[in-house]
């Protein structure tokens, strides 16, 4: 799985970083982009009802991780959700619910790190002052609510109830 997350990570990096330095704040800004990417990740759910995921890890491919990877970098956009996306995809393209949640949520740790180390690049050369101990609570209460909602995310995945979320972003 660790090559699959280099191969899912490269386009997830090449998206994020040209998103980033051009056209996400204007994206933040825009109802029709907002409007927009909630349709595509609704789209994307309710496309899982059909899908037949039988691919365990062993039978993924390099282009099932560069697809996620696609996603995970467009994702940055507002509304469109990143696990939706990632796992959905992953469903689309055959992978069975577990394995796509995995590697969507693996796939997720070197994202999330990298665009942790942007942001402290900018809080340096912007002297932004920084409240620690507000930061470090802020972060712990976000790891704990992370970890009981992954859990929760995954029995829905289990349940075969993914594609409801599409009827939210739907409407």
């Amino acid at each position: 799985m660790a090559w699959f997350i280099v191969i899912g990570i490269i386009p997830t990096a090449i998206i994020g970083l040209i998103m980033n330095y051009t056209i996400i704040d204007m994206a933040y800004e825009s109802l029709f982009i907002l409007g927009t990417c909630f349709i595509m990740t609704g789209i994307i759910l309710i496309n899982t009802i059909n899908a037949k995921p039988k691919k365990g890890i062993l039978k993924m491919k390099g282009s099932d991780a560069a697809l996620i990877g696609i996603a995970q970098g467009l994702a940055i956009l507002p509304a469109l959700s990143r696990s939706g996306s990632t796992i959905g995809i992953g469903i689309i393209r055959g992978l069975d619910r577990e394995t796509a949640g995995r590697f969507s949520f693996l796939l997720a740790i070197p994202s999330v790190l990298g665009a942790l180390a942007l942001r402290i690049m900018d809080l340096f050369d912007g002297n932004v002052e920084v409240d620690i101990p507000a930061f470090a609570v802020g972060t712990i209460v976000a790891m704990i609510v992370g970890y009981f909602t992954l859990a929760l995310l995954m029995r829905i995945l289990k349940t075969k109830g993914f594609h409801n979320f599409a009827y939210y972003c739907l409407a």
